[in-house]
C-alpha cells in the first residue's frame, strides 16, 4: 500500500510547542523515572468520536495554558509537545480556520491546528509529550 505524505503547513515552525488538552481519566503509569510518574495515555491523542483529527494549539499563540481549560474543560491538564515531534512521526500539522475557532464552544482560542496523516501513529504522542500544568505535586516546565 503506498502511503501518501501528510498535509503540512512548513510556516508551523519545527521548534514550536504545541499544547493539547489531556482527560485526567486518561492517564498511565510513566516507565520513565526522571519524569512525573503519571503521563497522558495514548487516547489523549486519538481523533474524537465524530473522526475530527486531533487538535493543538501554538503555545505562543495561544499565550495561557488556562485558556484551553474553559467549561467544561475546566477539570483537564495540558501536555505539550513539539512540531518538530509531530513530524518524525511522519504526521502533519495545518493550521484550522479562525472562523472555526470561533465555533468552540462560543470561546476564541488562537493557533489552533489538526493533526494530518494516519490518526494512529498520533497516539505516539502520549509517550513523548511533556505536563504543562499537570496532576497535583508536579513541577511543570515554564511556557
Amino acid at each position: 500500500m503506498i502511503e501518501h505524505a501528510a498535509e503540512d503547513d512548513k510556516s508551523i515552525a519545527s521548534d514550536w510547542v504545541l499544547w493539547r488538552r489531556i482527560n485526567p481519566k486518561w492517564l498511565t503509569e510513566d516507565q520513565n523515572p526522571e519524569r512525573h510518574p503519571l503521563r497522558p495515555n495514548s487516547q489523549n491523542f486519538k481523533p474524537s468520536k465524530n473522526r475530527t483529527p486531533v487538535s493543538l494549539y501554538i503555545s505562543h499563540e495561544c499565550g495561557d495554558p488556562n485558556r484551553l481549560l474553559y467549561p467544561p474543560y475546566e477539570d483537564q491538564f495540558v501536555a505539550s509537545v513539539t512540531a518538530r515531534q509531530v513530524r518524525d512521526l511522519q504526521l502533519g500539522l495545518k493550521r484550522v480556520d479562525r472562523d472555526e475557532d470561533l465555533k468552540l464552544d462560543g470561546f476564541v482560542i488562537e493557533g489552533h491546528v489538526e493533526v494530518t496523516g494516519n490518526q494512529k501513529r498520533a497516539e505516539k504522542l502520549a509517550a513523548r509529550c511533556l505536563w504543562v500544568k499537570g496532576p497535583p505535586n508536579l513541577s511543570a516546565p515554564a511556557w
